[in-house]
């Protein structure tokens, strides 16, 4: 049982969200890194003060793409497109902040410094190294993986751990998802042992994060082997970024890396609201 139990570790990791990585987000709230290059276009009234709500649309390029934007219209535009909608899962919406009420993060910091000389309806665009955002480039986050692990066909559980994965008493007959891609049938319950029959399709292809995973069935064994799209970044259940980079026949190298780690990259902001709390 500690064999199965390691290769269902591999699957979990290898088919969802990987071992180690970053932990990226949208460009949130609210830093202190200085403006690099700037220009602004100006149209309205302010600038806020320190205490201001504010509202901005922004959107973050890097030679001519776009990577993250408030704006739908320049996300659907995007060869991003699904990494950004991940990054906004509750829809399109212009970012509202307390002006300095978040200095210790750098991308707060640096919004609070830069609509401090906006107002509204201005529009700026910077020009940042990706280190300001703490997205700097990390060897370790490079990793080898499996590109496919092997089950048999049968497989007998205690009766304790059967309870941890399901949350449940097993039955005969039941029916249960283990493995994510097939059903498995519970064969028979004795002595305190569960004997499960796994149901595979052979020839299976489902859609797996960031590829494919195709199923192929022996007399005695499952074979479940990952085909990655390569050099595309998704964001993993557990808010990762990650871009597979290479694969051969036995394992694949997925690279948990911010996409623009290591690059300069381009901020468009536009001060869309000022609320003044004074």
């Amino acid at each position: 049982m500690k064999k199965t139990a390691l290769l269902l570790t591999l699957f979990l990791l290898l088919f969802t969200s990987g071992c180690v990585g970053s932990n990226p987000q949208p460009l949130p709230d609210t830093t202190t890194a200085p403006l690099t290059t700037s220009t602004t276009v100006s149209h309205g009234f302010g600038p806020p003060e320190k205490g201001d709500i504010v509202s901005i649309d922004y959107t973050v390029t890097w030679q001519d793409t776009v990577y993250d934007t408030t704006l739908e219209e320049l996300a659907e535009k995007s060869p991003h497109r699904e990494l950004i909608e991940s990054m906004h899962p509750n829809g399109f919406a212009p970012l509202t902040f307390t002006v300095d009420a978040d200095l210790k993060s750098p991308e707060g910091a640096l919004f609070s410094t830069a609509v401090k000389n906006m107002k509204t309806g201005d529009i700026i665009s910077l020009t940042e190294p990706a280190e300001t955002f703490g997205w700097t480039r990390k060897d370790e986050l490079v990793q080898t993986q499996p590109r496919s692990f092997a089950v048999t066909l049968e497989e007998t559980l205690s009766l304790e751990r059967f309870q941890e994965l399901f949350e449940k008493q097993p039955k005969n007959g039941m029916q249960i998802s283990w493995y994510k891609h097939w059903n498995s049938t519970v064969s028979e319950v004795k002595s305190g042992n569960v004997h499960i029959v796994h149901n595979p399709i052979d020839g299976a292809t489902y859609t797996g994060l960031g590829g494919t995973i195709t199923i192929q069935t022996s007399p005695s064994t499952i074979k479940t082997t990952f085909n990655p799209e390569l050099g595309k970044t998704f964001l993993t259940p557990d808010k990762r970024y990650l871009t597979y980079t290479d694969a051969n026949s036995e394992t694949v190298t997925a690279d948990y890396n911010h996409p623009l780690a290591g690059k300069t990259i381009q901020i468009e902001i536009t001060l869309k609201n000022i609320t003044s709390t004074a």
